[in-house]
């Protein structure tokens, strides 16, 4: 029996321990029409309205009590509207397991991402045969409006509904596969998380504004704000970490800020681990901020640069949250705190760096840089990005390794065996690495590769083009091939 109409958040601080138990916090929606529901259900009870809710359990709290639910994953937010508006026309639809119910393997990559597996299903299949389609239907969607994001309403048939679940679901599942693989490979690494090998997990931070307590009308119009850059790393099996706090008195995210920050933040993990050789970055795929091929580059320069080898890992779109989120707030609970009780004059971005620093935050690295900080080094970094192309499907791919100075592999998730490309960043050359069942480039090859052999830049055999005919290439393996690039003369 259900008495209350009721939103579960399922995070970690909304529990409640109660008699040793741990409860989940609830939220009655519709608290009037609870009481109602009650005296349907027991009309032998007598109880007036102040005394039924005397007795309403400490974890069920009320609609005032209710959380802003932010950083939604666009992706999933539409396909449960969609699933939403089905489940009000077929009541025994399984929207909690739907992928398990179509899939006939969901930790299979060929039935996730290539959507060509003859054993799986698709919704119409799962649905009652004698399901009335023509019926007219209503479902929420976030589209972009102009400059911004909207929850708009869609309507037509219940068939035209089925059909964009159907166009939907391909593109859903490899999401989620993607989502699920980067969190196993996240959690996996921190788990084997060494002296050696050091996992670390970077975010820019909302920008703070700084306000001020009493502040007159006309300041209400033009605060300043700090750049916070976060980040926090693992070793010795996940048991030993490190958080990291960098301010910055200018608000650019840029690709220049983001060298800055990660030498700062290698340079004191180096002091700490100095037998450290390789370092794991974790982060969202922000094309602004990380995903971009001047960044990525810097990972074929990471052993010039830092002193160590880094490669770099991204989590599923709107799926990046995690420790660093907690420690930029922190920080900024600690300032906006100050500023309320008047413990302190913060008026720009170094006061609010002074002040963390006296209070000295509890394992927290706290620095401050500079705009000269990062300026030095524009120079050397344009010249070294200055040739380098762009990155082929970049926004599909979530692990990027440099294999020389020169060449960076890319696969679609850290876990993937297969899939996998490698970029040349010089001269605008490019070569791929393509598993058997993939196409090829229409362009004879140059140079064949086994992947079973040592990977580009280390010595092994290879297949010149004169006798690639004779090559036999067997189901999983890669080829690596290079393109001429001859010259074309032109009358």
């Amino acid at each position: 029996m259900l008495l209350l109409e009721e939103k579960i958040q399922f995070r970690l601080k909304t529990q409640l321990l109660e008699n040793a138990i741990m409860l989940q916090k609830t939220y009655d929606n519709v608290s009037g029409r609870s009481i109602l529901a009650f005296q349907k259900d027991y009309p032998d009870i007598k109880v007036g309205k102040s005394k039924f809710f005397e007795f309403r359990p400490p974890h069920v709290r009320t609609m005032n009590d209710m959380p802003h639910n932010v950083c939604v994953c666009p992706q999933h937010a539409n396909f449960n509207f969609m699933l939403e508006t089905l489940k009000k026309c077929v009541e025994r639809l399984p929207t909690a397991d739907l992928l398990t119910a179509i899939t006939c393997d969901i930790n299979s990559e060929k039935c996730m991402l290539e959507d060509d597996c003859s054993g799986c299903f698709d919704i119409t299949d799962i649905l009652p045969v004698n399901l009335v389609t023509d019926i007219a239907v209503v479902w929420k969607k976030w589209e972009k409006s102009e400059s911004q994001y909207i929850p708009v309403s869609r309507q037509g048939t219940l068939n035209d509904l089925i059909q964009e679940i159907k166009k939907q679901t391909p593109i859903f599942k490899g999401h989620v596969f993607v989502k699920r693989q980067q969190s196993l490979h996240f959690e996996n690494k921190k788990k084997n998380s060494t002296a050696l090998e050091v996992v670390l997990q970077v975010d820019f931070a909302e920008n703070f504004s700084i306000l001020c307590q009493d502040e007159i009308q006309s300041a209400h119009w033009s605060h300043p704000q700090v750049t916070i850059f976060t980040g926090c790393a693992w070793s010795d099996a996940g048991n030993a970490k490190h958080s990291y706090i960098i301010m910055r008195n200018e608000l650019n995210h840029d690709k220049y800020a983001v060298w800055a920050f990660m030498r700062k933040i290698i340079d004191d993990l180096k002091q700490k681990y100095p037998e450290m050789k390789k370092v794991s970055v974790f982060s969202d795929g922000c094309a602004a901020q990380f995903k971009n091929r001047y960044t990525l580059l810097n990972l074929c320069y990471s052993k010039s640069d830092w002193g160590v080898e880094v490669d770099w890992n991204f989590f599923a779109s709107s799926h990046g949250k995690g420790a660093v989120d907690g420690i930029g707030a922190t920080a900024k609970r600690q300032l906006w705190s100050a500023i309320m009780t008047r413990c302190a004059d913060i008026v720009q971005s170094y006061d609010c760096y002074a002040y963390l620093k006296s209070k000295d935050l509890s394992g927290v690295n706290l620095y401050f840089l500079t705009s000269g900080d990062i300026d030095q080094h524009k120079e050397a970094l344009q010249k070294r990005w200055s040739e380098f192309p762009a990155i082929p499907l970049i926004q599909k791919h979530h692990k990027f390794q440099a294999i020389n100075s020169n060449m960076l592999l890319y696969s679609e998730t850290s876990c993937n065996t297969s899939n996998k490309r490698l970029v040349f960043g010089a001269k605008l050359k490019y070569a791929d690495i393509y598993s058997s069942d993939e196409s090829g480039d229409s362009l004879p090859p140059l140079l064949s590769k086994r992947d079973d052999q040592p990977l580009p830049g280390t010595p092994g055999p290879s297949v010149t083009h004169e006798n690639k005919e004779n090559t036999k290439i067997q189901h999983g393996a890669f080829i690596l091939v290079s393109v001429r690039n001859e010259t074309r003369t032109t009358k």
